[in-house]
């Protein structure tokens, strides 16, 4: 079934068997989340099976993404009272 779904840009690179709570893992490279979901809806319907999407990023790039905004977040802030006003409750 996976070989007729044709999404621009988008690749299978392995399917799988798995244990556990899934029985297969379709991996595949798509330019974007609207891509995958595009595969795995026609995937579901030509194979007429349900289809889980998770997207996943490696780690170093999270780990790149998270230490950004921790250094995005130990920068000052200008001062806004009215801001202020509210996160403080008064």
């Amino acid at each position: 079934a996976v070989e007729i779904i044709d999404i621009p840009d988008t690749e299978t690179l392995g399917l799988y068997a798995v244990l556990g709570m899934y029985d297969f893992v379709n991996k595949l490279t798509a330019p974007d989340n609207e891509s995958a979901a595009r595969f795995s809806m026609e995937l579901g319907v030509v194979a007429g099976v349900h289809v889980t999407t998770m997207a996943a990023i490696p780690v170093a790039r999270l780990e790149d993404s998270l230490n950004q905004e921790q250094t995005w977040r130990e920068q000052p802030r200008p001062e806004n009272p009215d801001l202020d006003e509210n996160i403080n409750g008064h």
